[in-house]
C-alpha cells in the first residue's frame, strides 16, 4: 500500500491543477459531504492567500490524511474533473512509488474490454 510520502509526491507534481480545479468545481463540497474533510479544513483551503498557497494546503492536507482520504479524493475527481484523475493515474514521474499510488487508487475498478 502506498505511503503518505508517495501520495505527497504525486499531489505535489499536480498541485497547480488541483488548486485550479478546486476553485472551479465542487470537489471540496463533495469531500465535506462524504466526511473526508470538515468545514474548517475546506475553509482553510478556500481562504488561502493565493493559488499557490491553496495548492500547498491541498497537498499538505491529503498527505497527512492518508490513503483512504486520497482514494476518496480520486473518487471525487472522477466525478468532478476526470481529466485530472487521469493525469494522476497515468503519472509515473515518481517511479515505483507513484505507480503504486495510481494503481492502488484505481484498484477495484472493473475494466471493460
Amino acid at each position: 500500500m502506498p505511503g503518505s510520502r508517495s501520495i505527497a509526491r504525486l499531489l505535489e507534481r499536480h498541485k497547480a491543477s488541483l488548486a485550479r480545479e478546486i476553485e472551479t468545481t465542487d470537489v471540496l463540497r463533495h469531500l465535506c459531504k462524504k466526511g473526508v474533510i470538515d468545514e474548517r479544513e475546506s475553509a482553510a483551503i478556500v481562504g488561502a492567500a493565493d493559488p499557490a498557497a491553496r495548492a500547498d494546503a491541498v497537498v499538505e492536507l491529503f498527505s497527512s490524511k492518508g490513503f483512504n482520504a486520497f482514494r476518496e479524493l480520486c473518487v471525487t475527481l472522477e466525478l468532478e474533473c476526470p481529466h485530472l484523475l487521469t493525469a494522476l493515474l497515468l503519472d509515473n514521474g515518481g517511479g515505483r512509488g507513484a505507480a503504486g499510488v495510481g494503481a492502488a487508487a484505481g484498484a477495484g475498478k472493473r475494466h471493460i474490454r
